[in-house]
């Protein structure tokens, strides 16, 4: 029998990721059908894309059309926005006196104007208190009624001034621009709220200045032509930047998914990789290495011993009579002896030690750094535990057995072929005796 092969078919890798050395247990690859069906695989969530429609902003409210989406932009902008809001309290809430206190210096402690003075403290009041609390709990800028009720305060307060204190409307005009401008663009208040209340402001505004016949005169057509034109190009301001900003996030997300189904192709790939490389070193019927794969590790193995200057102990393993197995109860008992033989093979070996099936029912294990005597012990435990395997049959419980032979390899001396060569020779020795049995050289 010719135990090593002619030519040395490698495919590049000798050790391949995976492969099963000794006792070692790794689970079998899947099947190849499920591997090349893997690399066509993605997760749902990947497969999107930005032309989704839960992914488009609503032109209207210039936030996401899907409320999830929307959520998870509010939530990544959380600190950010906390921290905006808080300024803008705080700047706000120190501003709007100053001109209160203006209005009162202006008017010399008239009727009212001390009254009025105090009313505006009530808008910094409750912007501070506002901003302490987004600052102990920085979520609650995810709600709009906060900012919301602030900024109607505001404009209640500037509403009620100009409507008692109806002198100087261009003062008030520009007022009226400075705030409007100011809740656009400076307060981050959500797109719809902001243009609602701004134009309800504006609108009550207009109201007030055109029932007063003091000031009537006063309110000529430029300025509420100013008036509208600032309130315009600040939406419009204000839509740009919330657009752009959900843009800004839909693009990120974007390259994301690109960065994240480039990484899962790759690994797809690998693994493939190193599932093909498995099934082209393994038998697929015992799981151990294949005729190929096994003859590449040995000579590693030998070469490390060589080296190191250690004994090598080579094993031969023959199944009794399998042709006589596989003829009375058929081939997948004898499937099933290869694997039994397999099995005892892992479990009783260590994990830098070589096993591999040479082709029918014959096996070899090289063990480094392995005596003589060892490699007696080894060989004489599997075939005990072997033939105390059992396997089930409809006919009855089917048992097998083998013959070993071993023999100490001399690295520094030798071959892998030759040390196989004399240990297959015992191998037929143990035959000889009477099988189930094992026999040293």
């Amino acid at each position: 029998m010719k135990l090593w092969p002619e030519k040395s078919w490698s495919l590049g890798t000798v050790s391949p990721p995976g492969a099963r050395r000794g006792g070692s247990e790794q689970d079998p690859p899947p099947a190849r059908l499920q591997i090349f069906q893997q690399l066509g695989a993605e997760p749902a969530d990947q497969r999107r894309v930005a032309s989704d429609p839960q992914e488009r902003i609503c032109r209207l409210t210039a936030e996401f059309s899907d409320d999830a989406l929307e959520l998870r932009f509010r939530n990544l902008h959380l600190q950010s926005d906390a921290r905006r809001l808080q300024a803008a309290m705080w700047l706000g809430g120190a501003i709007y006196p100053v001109f209160g206190l203006m209005d009162y210096i202006r008017h010399d402690g008239a009727d009212g104007s001390f009254q009025l003075f105090l009313l505006r403290w009530l808008v910094p009041i409750a912007a501070g208190i506002v901003a302490l609390s987004v600052r102990r709990r920085p979520e609650r800028v995810l709600s709009a009624w906060p900012v919301t009720s602030v900024e109607t305060l505001a404009f209640a307060v500037f509403l009620i001034t100009a409507a008692t204190m109806p002198q100087q409307m261009s003062t008030r005009t520009l007022q009226l621009v400075v705030l409007a401008f100011s809740l656009f663009i400076f307060v981050p208040n959500r797109f719809l709220q902001s243009t609602s209340l701004v134009a309800a402001g504006v609108a009550g505004y207009l109201l007030v200045a055109t029932q007063l016949p003091a000031v009537n005169d006063r309110l000529g057509v430029d300025d509420v032509v100013t008036i509208i034109v600032v309130v315009m190009v600040g939406a419009l301001t204000q839509w740009m930047l919330e657009s752009g900003r959900r843009n800004q996030y839909l693009s990120l997300l974007q390259e994301q998914r690109s960065r994240e189904r480039l990484e899962f192709e790759v690994a797809q790939r690998t693994a493939l990789q190193h599932e093909l490389q498995w099934l082209a070193d393994h038998d697929a019927l015992s799981d151990l290495l294949n005729r190929r794969a096994f003859y590449e590790a040995a000579d590693r193995t030998f070469a490390e011993a060589r080296r190191a200057d250690r004994p090598v102990a080579v094993l031969v393993i023959d199944a009794d009579h399998f042709k006589t197995v596989n003829d009375r109860f058929g081939h997948h008992t004898g499937d099933e002896a290869i694997r039994l033989i397999a099995r005892q093979c892992k479990l009783h070996l260590r994990t830098d030690d070589v096993v591999g099936r040479l082709g029918g029912e014959e096996f070899a294990i090289v063990m480094p750094a392995a005596s003589g005597r060892l490699a007696a012990e080894v060989a004489d435990r599997l075939r005990t535990c072997i033939a105390r395997a059992q396997i089930e049959h409809p006919d009855g419980i089917v048992s097998i057995t083998v013959s070993i032979g071993f023999t100490e390899g001399q690295p520094w001396a030798e071959t892998v072929q030759e040390a196989l060569q004399r240990a297959d020779g015992a191998m037929y020795s143990a035959k000889a005796s009477g099988r189930d049995c094992v026999v040293g050289v």
